[in-house]
């Protein structure tokens, strides 16, 4: 629905230290059936070639209702929001019975405040916020009956292949750095923290450097793990800051 790439200047010169600072508010996206398995997201900010650039983008008071939809769970997008560029914020925005979720994919720098994830209880392929990059924010949300797990669970923190230089236009996964989980709230949601989550092409280098704390967790309909933690490759759980969390499960 919506894409936004940079352009370059005048004289061909790649821009990607000026700030584009575009902003999507008050705005509706629903019923939108899924119709192929990648690229059907429904807000896109940047590209692959492009993630190191800094976009500056607000997304905020926008309500995504099904906007990505449908029967085959085979099909599904997996990313209603893809943030491919730096220093975007995502805010006060409300997502209700969606088949995927916000998914910080490329870029650094990414702020995720305030807003309100309603799944579609017993739907696995809903999500929540997915982390990916350096230095994101991810504090004050509302999660509620997020029943997916890794990839798509509540909150998500994967493995990559590294930190990457600034000019980097790889289309894998930049291992997360240096993320701050502060004040979440997460409801009846089937596996609240997957930290370490990959796939088979994301790498084996864990976060470093992650800060978990203040955040809430409740469930009354499920008995599974409240922190589901990948310890392969050697990452251990010492690696992650924890501090006045609540966990009512």
């Amino acid at each position: 629905v919506i894409n936004i790439i940079p352009t370059e200047d005048a004289s061909g010169l790649a821009t990607k230290d000026i700030p584009r600072r575009h902003l999507i508010r008050y705005c509706y996206f629903a019923d939108r059936t899924n119709i192929r398995t990648n690229g059907y997201e429904t807000i896109r900010i940047g590209e692959s070639q492009y993630q190191m650039y800094d976009m500056s983008t607000i997304v905020e008071y926008c309500l995504f209702r099904r906007a990505i939809y449908g029967d085959d769970v085979s099909v599904y997008e997996p990313e209603i929001i893809s943030s491919k560029s730096r220093n975007n914020i995502y805010r006060y925005n409300t997502f209700v019975e969606n088949k995927g979720g916000l998914v910080l994919r490329h870029g650094d720098d990414c702020v995720v405040d305030g807003n309100f994830f309603f799944g579609e209880p017993g739907s696995t392929m809903g999500a929540g916020i997915r982390i990916i990059g350096l230095r994101h924010i991810i504090r004050n949300n509302y999660l509620e009956n997020i029943d997916g797990t890794d990839l798509r669970a509540a909150i998500c923190l994967m493995k990559g292949s590294g930190e990457w230089p600034e000019d980097s236009t790889s289309n894998g996964y930049e291992s997360p750095g240096s993320a701050r989980i502060f004040h979440n709230t997460i409801v009846n949601c089937n596996q609240p923290f997957a930290l370490g989550a990959t796939t088979s092409s994301s790498g084996t280098t864990p976060p470093n450097n992650v800060e978990i704390r203040n955040n809430v967790v409740q469930s009354d309909v499920g008995d599974g793990p409240v922190i589901d933690f990948n310890s392969a490759n050697g990452w251990t759980i010492s690696q992650i800051s924890f501090s006045g969390n609540q966990a009512y499960h």
